[in-house]
């Protein structure tokens, strides 16, 4: 009767520490929460680095992040934190939770962060702001558009013929300048800065470096800017919300073109073979994301010298352009360059064939955030 009273007592006490630790990770991960926040982090970005686990952890903070972080960031904890009926997760969990959440660096876009789901608001909000409503022809117009060149990106990413892909790329790209130029042509000459979005690309996977680097030459041609912080992989895609929702869109397809053909092109297997599949797949993608970004900036030159009176539209994409290149420089002034180097001639070669023909150039200058 003694043993069985002590062994009962032993698990009380066993059941009540592990308690204790379970509520004192929580409590500390509430704190790591909110100091995220404060740091730009959204629900989106802290399930990145900590998984989906998160979520009970989020909905607990969310109340206490509204003292804490700016108005865009505020936001996006309403829209983007979960209804969770799961139970905050076991203690081994939590510690690997705490660990990832400490000293997150700091994200220097929070002043204008939203999330793709949200871009479809803001671009009726930077409409109305340009011409004084949202007509419902308009917003149908745009619908329209965006379905045909989400058609031809998807057909793009199905090919398995590089230089189709390529094409259809291209037509998607000239559809989108045309219709950039229909739909400016009209706005006022004094675009305002304070319609700029930064929307974050979570990198996964291998290669990150060079996925951004696809990336970055996505969207200079689309009148935005980017930006990497490489601790965390984390990418964020600056410009008029309708720039960067194209950027993103653009981006998704590619990024799986680049991954298919990186892995299926003729000099592969014969890396493989040779031992040389890492300094194959760095010339490969430096090649692929050039000649994308050559081949964007074909597209959109070719639009214009088609038609006529687009010089006063293109200054106002121009002007967009010159917007986010000036947020970058104001407000992330102490990123470095990362410089990209091709070592492997074949792989260069055929990621050159991916996208198709291109100018070979040994390296590219692409802005991270290092300092956080």
């Amino acid at each position: 009767m003694t043993t069985h009273h002590n062994f009962d007592l032993n698990e009380l006490k066993a059941n009540h520490s592990a308690f204790a630790h379970h509520r004192r990770l929580t409590r500390e991960i509430s704190d790591l929460l909110i100091i995220a926040a404060h740091r730009g982090w959204t629900p989106h970005d802290l399930r990145s680095v900590a998984g989906s686990g998160i979520d009970p952890l989020l909905v607990d903070a969310q109340l206490h992040v509204h003292g804490s972080a700016t108005y865009a960031v505020r936001t996006a904890w309403q829209r983007q934190c979960r209804s969770c009926h799961n139970l905050p997760p076991a203690g081994r969990d939590l510690e690997m939770i705490k660990l990832r959440l400490e000293n997150l660096p700091r994200l220097r876009d929070a002043d204008i962060v939203t999330d793709v789901d949200y871009l479809d608001v803001l671009c009726d909000v930077a409409r109305e702001d340009a011409h004084g409503t949202t007509a419902p022809h308009a917003r149908s117009e745009e619908k329209r558009i965006r379905q045909r060149i989400n058609h031809l990106l998807r057909k793009a990413e199905s090919t398995t013929f590089e230089a189709e892909a390529a094409s259809l790329v291209a037509k998607a790209q000239q559809l989108r300048q045309r219709y950039r130029l229909d739909r400016v042509a009209d706005e006022p000459r004094t675009w305002e800065n304070s319609q700029l979005v930064s929307v974050r690309v979570h990198l996964t996977g291998t290669w990150v470096r060079y996925q951004f680097l696809l990336l970055s030459h996505v969207a200079r041609p689309n009148s935005c800017e980017s930006i990497l912080v490489s601790s965390v992989n984390i990418a964020s895609v600056i410009g008029h919300p309708e720039d960067v929702r194209h950027v993103i869109e653009l981006f998704d397809g590619l990024n799986r073109q680049r991954d298919y053909f990186m892995r299926t092109s003729p000099g592969a297997q014969e890396a493989a073979l040779a031992r040389q599949t890492a300094s194959y797949r760095r010339s490969f993608l430096v090649a692929f994301a050039h000649r994308i970004g050559a081949l964007l900036t074909i597209a959109n030159d070719d639009v214009p010298a088609q038609r006529a009176g687009d010089g006063t539209a293109l200054e106002v994409l121009k002007h967009r352009g010159a917007a986010a290149s000036e947020f970058m420089g104001s407000v992330f002034n102490s990123a470095s360059n990362m410089s990209f180097s091709p070592t492997h001639r074949q792989g260069f070669v055929d990621g050159i064939n991916a996208a198709t023909n291109s100018h070979r150039s040994t390296t590219t200058p692409v802005i991270a955030d290092r300092a956080g």
